[in-house]
């Protein structure tokens, strides 16, 4: 924190720096969110370098593709269902995973049923659950 004091860094061991007549530059980095550099060393400037909001998002692995343009369209519950897909799944494998109420869960799908965007399959006892080509499509447009 800058104030009328000085520097103010916050830390384990927190400690106020003067900065007298040096200027403060502030220096974006590509690093995780609680990740700061400071140089007090320099006469003429103190330099401190923060993470640039989101930049984490750059190693990570996307839960699904474009997610937020695909939630837009279907919402976001649906639009994780819909990835989560990649493979057929029953319904209480579906839920588990989603960790989704099945009463919520029949509700989704049920939705997703009507934009021919998943099919149901009776299988005994056990509601199979996979996306239509219809779906992979939609998918695609998301990947591309």
């Amino acid at each position: 924190m800058y104030g009328e004091r000085g520097l103010l860094i916050s830390d384990l061991e927190s400690s106020t720096f003067e900065l007298g007549d040096r200027k403060l530059v502030l220096v974006p980095m590509l690093a995780g969110k609680d990740a700061v550099i400071v140089s007090l060393d320099s006469p003429d400037a103190v330099w401190t370098a923060y993470p640039v909001p989101g930049a984490d998002s750059l190693w990570r692995k996307p839960v699904a593709p474009a997610l937020d343009e695909l939630s837009a369209l279907l919402g976001p519950v649906r639009a994780d269902l819909l990835c989560a897909l990649e493979q057929p799944m029953t319904m209480s494998m579906l839920a588990t995973a989603m960790q989704i109420a099945p009463s919520g869960l029949t509700y989704h799908c049920d939705r997703l049923g009507a934009g021919q965007l998943i099919m149901r399959e009776r299988r005994g006892r056990e509601v199979w659950i996979a996306r239509t080509h219809r779906a992979e499509e939609l998918l695609e447009l998301f990947r591309s």
